[in-house]
């Protein structure tokens, strides 16, 4: 029998908060878990007539770093140039707006803190 790795299962659990979280603010999933060898969005949405690449982040009680803050150039990279090719496989949506959001998820899981920044980043300094 497989044992669960705890890390990997808190990430799930704070996806899965995320996604509620963005559903009850109007946005649509349009898939989770779009991966590439490169890498994986968590959640890619539809909000406000624009397609959202979102990276969900967890962060335990008293973690000294706040999520946001865990996302660095490389990682942003990355990201962009994944939901790239999420649009390169799903056509349809590469006639909206592309927009880099963050959830991040701290505190216990049973009462979790969630906030959603919607254009967390852009691609301007990543040239």
């Amino acid at each position: 029998m497989r044992r669960r790795d705890p890390r990997r299962a808190a990430g799930l659990d704070a996806e899965t908060l995320a996604a509620r979280h963005l559903e009850q603010h109007g946005a649509r999933i349009i898939i989770r878990n779009f991966r590439l060898q490169l890498g994986e969005l968590d959640l890619v949405v539809f909000h406000q007539d624009c397609v959202a690449a979102v990276e969900v982040r967890y962060r335990r009680p008293g973690a000294p770093v706040n999520p946001l803050e865990t996302i660095t150039l490389q990682k942003r990279r990355r990201l962009v140039l994944i939901a790239q090719c999420f649009l390169l496989r799903h056509p349809a949506w590469s006639r909206y707006p592309l927009r880099f959001d963050v959830v991040a998820v701290s505190g216990p899981l049973d009462t979790p803190r969630v906030e959603w920044h919607p254009g967390a980043f852009d691609t301007s300094d990543l040239l």
